[in-house]
């Protein structure tokens, strides 16, 4: 079975990032190469940026014509800079499946097709990720999945449950991949199989 190291033997720069962002294990990041690979969307939508690193695994998924837009304010302390991003996309040859985008994640971002993926990590405050979820609506097709990164962190235990109790998704998971993962979609029937099988490769690395 395939898994995230295969990758490096494609993509030798992935490793340098990967280790420049300080990842200490890869489930988080194949489990989101997976899902792309499995769902297969036109446009996937991230928040938070960084290094690139989770950009660069889900971009590596794509099929021809379809695009990560990643966006970030840039003001953290976990990158440097959009050009230091731009260059680790480069390197790793992904430069025609992303779009990298500096600003706001909390303001609408106006991109050419809705996205069917959503992957949030850009803030661990629940009141950034609600303005977050409202601004991307513009931006989502009727059906798609949503994947929120950290939520083990003491502020975002409280924003998925608050997801979860209200109920605004007929599909929800969570698993232990990083610091935490939620997988929510709008269309169990489309999504959920994908959503599975993706979390049982990245299970087993």
């Amino acid at each position: 079975m395939m898994g995230p190291t295969d990758l490096y033997n494609t993509i030798p720069y992935l490793e340098t990032v990967v280790k420049e962002t300080g990842y200490e294990t890869l489930n988080s990041l194949w489990f989101l190469n997976r899902l792309v690979r499995n769902i297969a969307p036109n446009r996937v939508i991230e928040l938070g940026t960084g290094y690139g690193c989770s950009t660069i695994f889900m971009a590596s998924a794509l099929r021809q014509s379809e695009m990560v837009i990643s966006v970030d304010d840039y003001r953290g302390d976990t990158s440097e800079s959009i050009e230091k991003t731009q260059r680790n996309i480069d390197q790793c040859h992904m430069t025609e499946r992303v779009e990298l985008i500096e600003g706001d994640s909390r303001q609408l971002i106006k991109i050419d097709e809705k996205a069917e993926m959503v992957f949030m990590d850009a803030s661990h405050n629940p009141n950034d990720l609600y303005a977050e979820l409202s601004a991307l609506q513009l931006n989502l097709c009727h059906d798609y999945v949503l994947v929120i990164d950290d939520i083990f962190s003491v502020h975002l235990d409280e924003f998925t449950f608050n997801l979860l109790k209200n109920k605004m998704y007929p599909f929800a998971t969570i698993v232990n991949f990083h610091n935490g993962m939620a997988i929510f979609c709008t269309c169990p029937e489309l999504y959920a199989v994908p959503i599975s099988a993706a979390i049982k490769e990245a299970c087993n690395v």
